[in-house]
């Protein structure tokens, strides 16, 4: 296994290597019903799961979802993947 040094911050401020994917419209509900859903004013916390069918790009929406509403708040993530199939997704759609 070999592991390679990245620069998080330069590939953050890359602009060139980003591909904008549209959402289909199952996955806008989805995003939609996630942001009324959340209130990050809410001290209290929340916890949610996302349920669409298999192939329905539920790491896509989810992560989509997070970068555009979550990190921009500094607000932590907790990711629980119940197989290796479902980690392996996650790094292979960047």
């Amino acid at each position: 296994m070999t592991f390679k040094t990245l620069d998080l911050e330069n590939l953050r401020n890359d602009q060139t290597s980003r591909v904008q994917m549209p959402l289909f419209s199952h996955q806008l509900e989805a995003v939609e019903k996630l942001s009324k859903f959340f209130d990050f004013n809410d001290i209290s916390g929340k916890g949610g799961l996302l349920v669409l069918p298999t192939g329905g790009g539920k790491t896509f929406t989810a992560v989509k979802w997070i970068s555009e509403n979550v990190f921009p708040k500094n607000c932590k993530v907790l990711w629980l993947a119940f197989s290796s199939q479902t980690r392996r997704n996650q790094f292979l759609q960047k």
